[in-house]
């Protein structure tokens, strides 16, 4: 959105075929906001079921010092926590997230084990999404893949989104080295 904004103030004292990329943009940001509501929906979703926003986590043991901590950090900001297993990892992420409509698989999952730390946001307004992710830098608490529920990726098994943005991330990483 800033970046949208920066070009559109820009494109005003620019030439014809500027102000049509302009136009081209506004039509793009307008449909961004459509994904930003279809987003608040799947979140309002996700907090119907339990009236409060939740984390899955993934790779981050309660009885380890960062799931520990990382578990205060969201009682604290009154976000539910809840640990996934690796025989949950084929359950749709939907389903993981209590989104209404989803069921847990009644066969555990056999595949290959991601060996990674994984949070899934859910439910989550953007006001209390950076309040944790703040209090988890205060307190030296990282987790290098993250994500948001969204109305994609809550129809993936669990297990594929952790391969996906664990992919970007070191995608990212590797791009950085560089």
């Amino acid at each position: 959105c800033i970046l949208v904004g920066q070009v559109v103030r820009r494109a005003e004292n620019a030439p014809y075929a500027f102000k049509q990329e302009r136009n081209s943009m506004q039509t793009k940001h307008s449909s961004q906001k459509k994904t930003q509501g279809q987003k608040a929906a799947v979140n309002k979703a996700a907090q119907n079921k339990t009236g409060q926003p939740r984390v899955l986590l993934y790779g981050l043991a309660q009885d380890s010092e960062k799931g520990s901590v990382l578990r205060d950090i969201l009682a604290q900001a009154g976000v539910r926590a809840c640990t996934v297993a690796p025989e949950q990892l084929g359950n749709p992420t939907g389903a993981l997230a209590g989104l209404p409509g989803f069921k847990l698989s009644k066969l555990p999952y056999r595949g290959a084990v991601p060996e990674c730390e994984f949070m899934l946001f859910a439910g989550f307004t953007s006001s209390i999404q950076d309040v944790v992710l703040a209090a988890m830098r205060e307190q030296g608490v990282s987790v290098a893949c993250k994500a948001q529920l969204t109305q994609f990726n809550k129809l993936w098994p669990f297990v594929q989104l952790i391969q996906e943005v664990s992919k970007e991330h070191e995608q990212m990483t590797r791009g950085q080295e560089a």
